[in-house]
């Protein structure tokens, strides 16, 4: 992904409902008047003082959860808007699809693996009767 295709993503999704998986959630700030965060509030009054200065009301700071999707030279942040009930129910149905076939795949090779060592130790029993025929065989040649 191009750093203009970063800014582009992070201007169309600056509230995301769920986190990005293995990307830390930290403790921010944000804009009440619009989705602006940051994670200092010096920050948060340079864009008030920047962008609402005509407003007839003055935006207060808020605390927020945020997260940092892009490392390097973008230096944006996106809030999460962490849902309390947070059930199962609210799992697509093919993510609920697609976990249901992995764990069934799973359980699948993990019976494959314990007749997978039976035949190895097989093999090996075959291999060495073969070899000790074998030795037998030439001792009797001679």
């Amino acid at each position: 992904m191009h750093s203009f295709e970063a800014k582009e993503w992070l201007r169309t999704h600056r509230i995301l409902s769920r986190p990005i998986v293995s990307i830390p959630i930290i403790d921010g700030f944000g804009c009440d008047s619009c989705s602006f965060v940051a994670k200092k509030t010096k920050v948060i009054w340079n864009h008030i003082l920047k962008e609402h200065k005509d407003d007839s009301q003055r935006p207060k700071i808020v605390e927020k959860k945020i997260q940092k999707p892009f490392g390097s030279s973008i230096k944006q942040f996106v809030h999460i808007n962490l849902l309390i009930n947070d059930d199962e129910s609210d799992i697509p149905d093919w993510e609920q699809n697609l976990t249901s076939q992995f764990n069934r795949m799973m359980n699948d090779l993990s019976g494959a693996r314990s007749t997978e060592g039976l035949d190895m130790r097989l093999m090996n029993a075959f291999i060495a009767k073969i070899r000790y025929c074998i030795i037998l065989n030439k001792t009797n040649d001679f």
